[in-house]
């Protein structure tokens, strides 16, 4: 099917063959190293005449092998959505390539994209969870004065913006009675 003359096409997952036997797999845009994924799969030829049905049954293979992974669905809890933007070694991801699996969530920079079909996340992503919940934590208690701001949820920010005012309205008051 062609999709696109030049680059990548925008396609959830994308396997390209090469006369050559080369094999290059994207998920969502990005290459991915395909042979991480198959480890011990099929090794591919050249296509020539003669090799035509070997090249063509070492294809089906590969795609039917790669059939056995789904896209990573990182943390799509709802009720981590307060702090996904707190977290530095994450992105959000706002599903463009509309999968499946997911809305919206938030995925780990090094997440691997493909996880086994029975798997929800990686590994990189599950292990972001411990941090997510740390951050969740945080983020629900009232949190200190001296806090930085980038590290506060909006209605942390906006509680100490409010006690930041009747502080200083006080101190005001305060001086206004000593002039």
């Amino acid at each position: 099917m062609l999709l696109s003359h030049k680059g990548e096409a925008a396609v959830q997952r994308r396997l390209h063959f090469t006369t050559c036997g080369k094999v290059t797999l994207s998920v969502h845009c990005q290459p991915v190293n395909i042979s991480d994924f198959l480890k011990d799969g099929p090794k591919t030829v050249p296509l020539t005449q003669n090799s035509f049905h070997v090249f063509v049954d070492t294809c089906r293979k590969i795609v039917e092998a790669m059939r056995a992974y789904e896209i990573c669905a990182g943390l799509d809890v709802a009720k981590y959505k307060d702090v996904w933007s707190s977290m530095s070694a994450a992105k959000i991801d706002s599903n463009p390539y509309q999968e499946s699996r997911y809305k919206e969530t938030l995925r780990s920079k090094s997440c691997d994209l493909l996880v086994l079909v029975r798997r929800w996340r990686c590994r990189h992503c599950e292990g972001m969870r411990g941090n997510v919940l740390r951050r969740m934590e945080l983020f629900s208690s009232e949190a200190h004065s001296s806090t930085r701001n980038d590290f506060l949820s909006d209605a942390q920010k906006l509680h100490k913006l409010e006690e930041q005012h009747k502080k200083l309205h006080a101190l005001t008051l305060k001086l206004q009675r000593k002039e």
